[in-house]
């Protein structure tokens, strides 16, 4: 009788786990789609150095100044929810941290995870300049396609999860992961390139090629990011901790980049009226996702998060769709629609025979030693 008990308990525990993973997943899903389509829509409106969106025309010369303006703007407002996760953990706690573990009882944070959970935002603002760059050589037809390029980090992130955290995966989970990545290069395949009614002659020109050069380039910078918030939970740092130090080396590398530009006097405000607005938006959306698969990554299902997540390209087209006018053509549409089956049946199979990802686990069958290094000195028990 115990022993049925104890089985329906942990079977109760791991479905109530398995929904809070994919309540978090689909939340961070909606963030990152806003946020690509953001600065998408920001920076094709910069680069044709006219539009709707701003309102007055920024001169072509100054079109560097605006992007990094953009950029900016948005890693600041995206700082401040982590600023405020500062201020509450001050305010219960009488003491200030840069980083704090789970709880006390839990043992303390190495000094190598503390250096890398505050070196996350290096890894994040150079993942967003790679996707900023992505948007800026593709057209703004290729917004979806880029978006699916960069999502691709599952494929990756899956393989380390397996092979490392022992987050193995079953044949179903395999099958619809490799379902999403067919999605992905169904939808990047027969992209065509709509000009720009306010080209100016040579700010709006489009590089398609260029582009998606970028977003693979941005894969490798968005799967460390989801890796190294994998270890940090691993390592014994709360989640909140980890996404305010993540947030606040961000805001470290936006003023730097703002020191620059005032000491190259080019302190012009040239985002201004709507498009200030959809950079907000854009910087909020970001700082929301990363939060939601931040949580979701305390969880043991590395794959699952990332599975999720790499559908935002749908969110992308259909934000498109509805305020552009952007018709999606068939093979994007056929292909979004692959990766969104793939997503939904992702959530509803519950992974079988899944390991949690215990310090002990990640030292036997790390083979680099990063697991070493970072875990080293933390007293880790099952998450």
């Amino acid at each position: 009788m115990h022993m049925l008990l104890g089985k329906g308990f942990k079977q109760s525990s791991s479905t109530a786990g398995l929904a809070k993973c994919v309540g978090l997943s689909t939340i961070a899903l909606l963030g990152y789609g806003l946020f690509n389509y953001c600065l998408g829509q920001v920076w094709a409106v910069i680069k044709s150095s006219a539009g709707s969106i701003i309102t007055h025309e920024v001169e072509y010369e100054h079109v560097q100044a605006a992007q990094w303006q953009m950029m900016v703007i948005m890693w600041l407002v995206g700082g401040v929810p982590g600023l405020l996760c500062y201020v509450s953990h001050w305010v219960v706690y009488g003491r200030f941290e840069l980083i704090w573990s789970k709880s006390a009882s839990r043992g303390t944070v190495a000094t190598t995870t503390r250096i890398f959970a505050l070196s996350g935002g290096l890894i994040l603002a150079a993942s967003s300049t790679l996707v900023k760059q992505a948007f800026n050589f593709a057209s703004p037809a290729d917004k979806g396609p880029v978006a699916a390029i960069v999502s691709s980090t599952v494929v990756t992130v899956s393989l380390y999860g397996h092979f490392v955290f022992r987050e193995l995966l079953d044949r179903e989970h395999t099958v619809l992961i490799i379902m999403a990545v067919a999605g992905m290069i169904i939808s990047t395949v027969g992209t065509y390139v709509v000009p720009s009614a306010a080209s100016d002659g040579h700010s709006s020109e489009s590089h398609s090629p260029l582009g998606f050069l970028f977003a693979i380039l941005a894969v490798f910078g968005i799967s460390a990011l989801t890796l190294l918030m994998r270890y940090n939970s691993i390592g014994n740092v709360a989640t909140r901790s980890g996404y305010a130090a993540l947030l606040l080396s961000q805001s470290c590398v936006a003023l730097s980049i703002g020191v620059v530009l005032i000491a190259k006097d080019q302190t012009t405000l040239y985002v201004t009226g709507l498009a200030l607005v959809t950079t907000v938006v854009g910087g909020l959306s970001q700082s929301i996702g990363i939060f939601a698969m931040n949580e979701a990554l305390a969880y043991p299902m590395t794959s699952l998060v990332k599975v999720i997540c790499s559908a935002n390209p749908a969110i992308v087209l259909l934000l498109n769709l509805a305020i552009d006018g952007f018709i999606p053509g068939t093979t994007q549409l056929i292909g979004m629609s692959v990766i969104l089956l793939a997503v939904l049946l992702s959530a509803l199979i519950s992974p079988k025979g899944l390991e949690v990802s215990t310090k002990e686990a990640i030292l036997r069958h790390d083979p680099y030693g990063v697991g070493d290094s970072l875990l080293a000195d933390s007293k880790i028990s099952p998450i």
